[in-house]
């Protein structure tokens, strides 16, 4: 049974003089969640389904470097590929071409024995690629895929691609930026009548009226959003992640909030395993 000292010390990693992605310090916390949540994704459908799927759309170059302490850390696509029970493809999207290289080539360094498709794009603009890629089921050979979207910013990603994503068997894990430009811009997005960043990220304009009619009058930029977007994915099947459900991050030297971590499944069991998750992450916890 792993325990958290372990955990730590697989996330590190040693400079290989290859592409690596400079980050906050709270960038660990959020690959402890993902680390933790993949693996048990991975091990608890082994046994149920013939292809489990662990889709990145935003990968970097598989290394992160914490800007405070220099410490170099495998990022969430290396992370995910090092568990016991790995999934059975992985589908890793980098727009950076030299990221991209550096990433695909530390998978075959690292985990020859998975299967890694590294697509040099632009995730929004290569669904296409992104699909081609998922196995497709049939009555003997079933799949499941776990997506972990992480946007830089509101620009990153649009709702539109994990709408088109939505069509599969697929869970998600969503960084949604609620304190960074979204809550920092959302009035004056709210009195623009052109597309705004906010409008590409939820994928429609109707959160003004939402905003403009919200209950209670004093509720937050960030709660509004995340029970916004919630309400989005509500739309195509997936169970409500409350902002009391999700992971908040903050910068632990200003104390500002950064964005917030939610995961979305059609089954409660994917929100078993969220929670699992949650509770390993908190020092008294365990993985299994």
């Amino acid at each position: 049974m792993p325990t958290n000292d372990a955990f730590s010390q697989i996330s590190t990693a040693e400079n290989d003089d290859l592409p690596i992605m400079p980050v906050g310090i709270w960038t660990e916390m959020k690959y402890r969640h993902v680390s933790a949540v993949s693996r048990i994704f991975s091990t608890s459908m082994k046994n149920r389904w013939d292809n489990r799927v662990y889709i990145d759309l935003f990968s970097g170059p598989g290394y992160a470097q914490i800007r405070d302490d220099g410490r170099i850390l495998k990022a969430s696509p290396l992370l995910a590929q090092s568990h016991p029970d790995p999934f059975t493809r992985y589908i890793l999207c980098e727009k950076n071409p030299e990221s991209a290289a550096a990433l695909e080539a530390r998978s075959q360094r690292l985990f020859p024995d998975n299967d890694v498709k590294v697509i040099n794009a632009d995730c929004n603009e290569s669904l296409e690629a992104i699909m081609a890629h998922i196995p497709t089921p049939s009555s003997d050979s079933t799949v499941l895929s776990l997506c972990f979207a992480d946007p830089y910013r509101l620009s990153n990603l649009r709702f539109v691609t994990l709408q088109a994503l939505s069509s599969l068997l697929i869970d998600f894990l969503v960084l949604i930026p609620t304190g960074m430009d979204a809550s920092r811009n959302i009035e004056r997005y709210s009195e623009d009548t052109q597309d705004t960043p906010l409008d590409t990220f939820l994928g429609t304009s109707e959160w003004r009226a939402a905003w403009a009619n919200r209950e209670p009058r004093d509720q937050s930029a960030d709660a509004f959003l995340t029970n916004f977007f919630s309400s989005r994915m509500s739309e195509f099947g997936y169970i409500d992640c409350s902002p009391q459900d999700s992971e908040v991050f903050r910068n632990p030297h200003r104390g500002q909030l950064l964005y917030r971590l939610a995961y979305y499944s059609r089954n409660e069991l994917g929100n078993r395993f969220w929670r699992e998750t949650k509770r390993y992450i908190n020092p008294q916890g365990s993985l299994f």
